[in-house]
């Protein structure tokens, strides 16, 4: 069917042929090109994830070492560089 939108070119590179692999098993009846574009929006939303989940740790640990660096301590620890 034709369409208006953008399309693109894809080397099946041997990493690729093991995604398609996989995706033969999970959607045996989708043509490959459309298992190409349901592995990137499935690795897209899989990054995604990973990145509210890395951002959500450290927005729980932000500040928990004020402690260990006392108000002051770069400055002491300039004055013992060489310059």
């Amino acid at each position: 069917m034709p369409t208006q939108l953008d399309r693109i070119q894809v080397t099946v590179t041997p990493d690729l042929a093991a995604a398609l692999e996989t995706a033969r098993g999970l959607w045996p009846d989708l043509p490959t090109s459309q298992q190409v574009a349901t592995l990137a929006a499935a690795g897209a939303a899989y990054l995604a994830s990973q990145r509210d989940l890395h951002h959500q740790a450290i927005m729980e640990t932000k500040g928990i070492m004020r402690e260990a660096y006392p108000a002051g301590y770069l400055d002491a620890l300039r004055d013992g560089w060489q310059w």
